[in-house]
């Protein structure tokens, strides 16, 4: 830039004499010359300002980038001033409505609070009105309660009475029977009982002996059953797959692609039910994967009394179960990750049954009831808690644990556990047997507490299914668990698996999952498939064989003991007969007074219970009395309270609408003052973008200026007075230095770069020479000093040294800064040109130009600022 303002400002000293004779002869009279001189003196004078000016935009504008910088940055903040604006436009409309809300706020405030109101009236009413309504409330429980309390008192005083009479009976009872167990005929039946308790306990042991054995041999029979139709569905199967192998091996043994990758991955995104329709496709026991599957549709194909039930039978529709479904939440019952780990809860289960009771069916695996868990545990994290959605008619268990490994049937930890006593002592209490329990059970309120542990034990549950939902709730490690239980296969006959086949099946199908695609020899393949079908045949021939011998043996165990009843039986005849002789010869004796003393102490003790019952009961009708009656007190202080505060409430209310009136006002106005701002400053923004564009234009106008003033500009040479010598102290002449340049073209004499007044020189033609007179060398510091001729369209520069010790030759001829001179040169040869047009208009341009770029430089420094 320092180049730049340099170059301008001789080209406006070289320019500025030229504004009036741009085109003159150059021979013209030497009188033209010196005016030309002396218009260049003048503008050379006038320029000072400019050189000033211009170094004052050095220092302002460094750099074009600086500028590009600038401008960049401005636009910047334009573009977010912008959207500032936009923001306070939408801040202004929101206070703006929100300031109007106020003033209706305000309005309706004022208005309720004046006194004369038709609103402050009404309200005054309906206080009075609610006030009246408490007070008769008040009136009315207070008596009601008093009542009650008489009624309690009544009851009480009779309860005391029937209570003392009770004793009395009941003492009589006891002293009379003390006095009857003394007495002969009281021995005599008891000694006629004892042998009878004997034998109905021996038949009693031995009729539960023979029932044990009918169950078990059922047990078995059910199994062989089954085992009998496995058997021939392998039979087919096998007798199938021989011939596929004899095909095979006929056509060639070719090869055969096992696994389909397009169907592997919609398997593997369907998670539990992918599993359940690859089985239905390729399982010899498809019909129940089938349902299972079925039952992720709207037209599910399970027995209607199983399900799903419709109407009131059920919390949760079917539909409802179907969009708790999520294929994609890892955590969802349907995730094929969830369903693996659900069947080690029927395992456990099956653990924990034989523990319990060893007779007990093995539990088997239900497809159907696995996908009935699946959908209804679902519905416990959506629901937030533990609650049966009773959509499908099975028995049923859920539960929700820490973790994985602590599930239904955990001796530690468990509520299974805390039931099994329970239900233990039940059934100890109320002498039980194992035959009627689960009916007698059933339905009553104490059941109700053990259903967990009935269904887990109840004999003719013989199916399963399991599911988890891993839903975190509450920390990091809680599931969601469900156990389904049925009486038989729900799809039909050959429908369930053992565990183990069921957990084999789950690894069989995720290793096809992950292993999708394999090629191999058809024979081979059907050849394995032989080999295993073989080895499960062999299986369920041992089975059947081990079932057929434990048949014979109990079917002999129940011919041992069913010959032993009938003597069982009649033996007990002659004891009963017996002991039947004797209590009727006691009751003859003492049979009426014990069942009348009994009887009158039933009746007493019952009308204890009912008057206990009538007095908790009105006891718990005073306390719900009591409880309305605190309830409407306390209405009563504060409607007195708000009757008393209604026009000083009123009023607060007024005052704080009107707070709030004046702080939206405020919003509304700061909110407008932003806008106004922020409006103010973008404006200014973009106005200073203006004129920095405007700016920029200019600069690049100033260069091509620039470059134009480098077109005609001439380099002139130093003629004479090359690095010269002179010593102040013994030399008394002037120093010489000689320009090529035309005089008539001089403009003025610098040195050090500061402009040299005329009366320290002289001037005469010859070229230009320049003569530095002895009493201004004499100014000058001792050493070596910088000599500049400007002339108007060029200019020369050598050095010169001023020493004070020895004399040194006035002028030495050494290398010059410009151009070299040539030996041959004359002042004939000497540069130089009249080549001037349009040097008046990049005169005018540089000036004009500069002034502004200063002037608008400074101006858009301080508004930026």
């Amino acid at each position: 830039m320092k180049k730049l303002l340099t170059a301008i400002l001789a080209t406006t000293l070289a320019l500025a004499p030229l504004t009036t004779h741009a085109n003159d002869d150059p021979l013209k009279p030497k009188h033209d010359s010196e005016q030309q001189l002396k218009e260049a003196q003048t503008n050379l004078t006038q320029t000072k300002e400019t050189l000033s000016n211009l170094e004052q935009l050095d220092e302002l504008l460094t750099s074009e980038e600086s500028l590009d910088t600038t401008l960049n940055t401005l636009t910047s903040e334009v573009d977010h001033l912008t959207n500032d604006v936009n923001q306070a436009t939408a801040n202004q409309a929101k206070a703006n409505e929100d300031l109007a809300l106020k003033q209706q706020e305000f309005d309706i405030a004022s208005k309720e609070a004046d006194p004369t109101s038709k609103e402050h009236q009404a309200k005054l009413q309906a206080l009075n009105e609610e006030k009246d309504a408490l007070d008769k409330t008040i009136q009315d429980t207070t008596a009601s309660i008093a009542e009650k309390e008489e009624a309690i008192k009544t009851a009480t005083n009779e309860q005391t009475a029937l209570q003392e009479s009770y004793n009395t009976a009941k003492q009589e009872l006891d002293t009379l029977k003390e006095t009857v167990e003394q007495t002969e005929e009281y021995r005599a039946l008891q000694e006629k009982k004892e042998p009878l308790d004997q034998a109905r306990n021996e038949l009693e042991t031995l009729q539960a002996s023979i029932q044990e054995t009918n169950t078990n041999i059922a047990t078995l029979e059910s199994e062989q059953t089954t085992k009998n139709e496995e058997k021939q569905t392998l039979e087919e199967t096998l007798a199938t797959l021989q011939e596929d192998l004899t095909n095979a091996q006929a056509s060639g043994n070719n090869e055969l692609v096992i696994g389909n990758a397009e169907e592997v991955e919609a398997y593997k995104k369907e998670g539990a039910l992918g599993f359940f329709k690859y089985q239905a496709k390729n399982n010899p026991k498809a019909k129940g994967f089938e349902m299972a599957a079925s039952l992720f549709t709207t037209n599910p194909t399970t027995p209607s009394n199983v399900g799903p039930q419709k109407g009131n039978k059920s919390t949760m529709s079917h539909d409802q179960l179907l969009a708790l479904v999520d294929f994609n939440d890892p955590n969802n019952a349907v995730s094929f990750e969830n369903f693996k780990n659900s069947v080690a809860i029927i395992k456990e289960s099956n653990t924990y049954r034989q523990s319990c009771n060893a007779n007990l069916p093995i539990l088997t695996v239900d497809p159907v009831l696995m996908a009935t868990s699946i959908l209804t545990i679902n519905s416990c994290p959506a629901k937030e808690k533990l609650a049966h959605a009773k959509t499908f008619v099975v028995f049923q268990n859920i539960a929700w644990h820490l973790n994985l490994h602590n599930t239904f049937y955990k001796e530690k930890n468990s509520w299974v556990t805390a039931e099994k006593r329970d239900y233990d002592a039940l059934v100890a209490a109320n002498k039980l047997k194992e035959s009627d329990r689960y009916t007698t059970l059933n339905g009553t309120q104490f059941g109700k507490k053990v259903e967990h542990y009935v269904n887990l034990n109840y004999n003719k549950l013989k199916t399963s299914g399991a599911a988890i939902n891993s839903t975190n709730i509450q920390n990091s490690n809680n599931n969601y668990y469900c156990q389904d239980f049925f009486f038989n296969p729900i799809a039909g006959k050959n429908t369930t698996f053992t565990v183990e086949e069921f957990e084999q099946l789950i690894a069989d199908y995720e290793t096809y999952i992950n292993n999708p695609i394999e090629t191999k020899p058809t024979a081979e393949y059907i050849q394995e498939k032989i080999n295993e079908t073989t080895t499960k045949l062999n299986d369920v021939t041992t089975r059947l064989q081990t079932i057929e011998t434990d048949l014979t043996t109990l079917n002999q165990t129940l011919a041992t003991l069913t010959p032993q009843v009938e003597p069982k039986q009649q033996a007990i005849e002659p004891f009963q007969e017996a002991y039947n002789q004797e209590l009727e010869s006691f009751n003859a004796v003492h049979g009426n007074t014990l069942t009348q003393k009994m009887e009158q102490l039933d009746q007493t003790k019952q009308q204890l219970t009912t008057l206990e019952t009538s007095i908790k009961q009105t006891t718990q009708e005073v306390k719900t009395l009591n409880q309305t009656l605190r309830q409407a007190n306390d209405q009563q202080t504060t409607l007195t309270a708000n009757l008393e505060n209604l026009t000083t409430n009123l009023e607060n209310a007024k005052q704080q609408a009107q707070q709030n009136l004046e702080q939206a006002k405020t919003t509304a106005t700061q909110a407008t003052n932003t806008l106004n701002n922020l409006q103010a400053t973008l404006a200014n923004k973009q106005e200073t973008k203006t004129q920095l564009t405007t700016l920029k234009t200019q600069l690049a106008t100033l260069k091509q200026a620039k470059d134009a003033y480098d077109a005609t500009h001439i380099a002139y040479i130093m003629l004479e007075g090359m690095d010269a010598t002179q010593n102040t102290t013994t030399q008394t002449n002037t120093l010489k230095f000689r320009s090529s340049a035309d005089l008539s073209k001089f403009a003025r004499v610098l040195v050090d770069n500061n402009v040299v007044d005329p009366s320290n020189y002289t001037t005469e033609s010859g070229s230009t020479i320049v003569y530095l007179k002895h009493s201004y060398l004499q100014t000058l510091s001792v050493g070596q000093h910088k000599i500049e001729i400007e002339s108007i369209d060029g200019s020369v520069s050598t050095n010169f040294t001023i020493e004070k010790t020895k004399t040194i030759t006035s002028q030495k001829a050494t290398k010059q800064t410009t151009t070299p001179i040539n030996k041959n040169l004359t002042n004939n040869t000497i540069p130089s040109t009249n080549d001037n047009s349009n040097l008046l208009f990049y005169t005018t341009l540089f000036v004009l130009t500069t002034l502004t770029l200063i002037t608008t430089f400074k101006k858009l420094k301080n508004s930026h600022n």
